[in-house]
């Protein structure tokens, strides 16, 4: 089973991007589970009263992060991911082109500008499986 972890603080484009996600790993026949987090210090959270099925972050395979958001930001985030999980996929994305070479300090594997182009998800979302 393929985990996702879709962290940003807008919900419209977690999603968005959940259905995007969905749609394709089904239509590919892959098994998968969504965990969602708004903040990435729910995500970093091992144990989280709001979203109480949170993974720990080594069992963490494919995340969508954003970089812009409260207080812990999407770079910070995925630097700590990094010090518990050097092999998960990280797929930063964003409003801003501004970020992208942030997105090297961390081994990001794509950085995706939001509002999203399903195309661009779908490519990005096959590299990482």
């Amino acid at each position: 089973m393929v985990e996702l972890v879709l962290c940003d603080d807008e919900k419209i484009y977690r999603n968005d991007l959940k259905k995007i996600l969905g749609t394709e790993l089904e239509l590919s026949g892959i098994n998968y589970r969504v965990t969602e987090f708004s903040c990435g210090e729910d995500l970093l959270s091992p144990v989280c009263a709001v979203y109480p099925h949170a993974l720990p972050a080594e069992g963490l395979q494919i995340i969508f992060l954003d970089i812009e958001m409260k207080d812990l930001d999407g770079v910070e985030t995925a630097k700590k991911l990094r010090m518990k999980n050097s092999s998960a996929v990280i797929i930063f994305v964003t409003s801003h082109p501004d970020f992208v070479f942030q997105g090297y300090e961390v081994r990001a594997l794509n950085y995706i500008l939001k509002p999203y182009k399903p195309e661009k998800i779908k490519e990005v979302l096959h590299k990482a499986l």
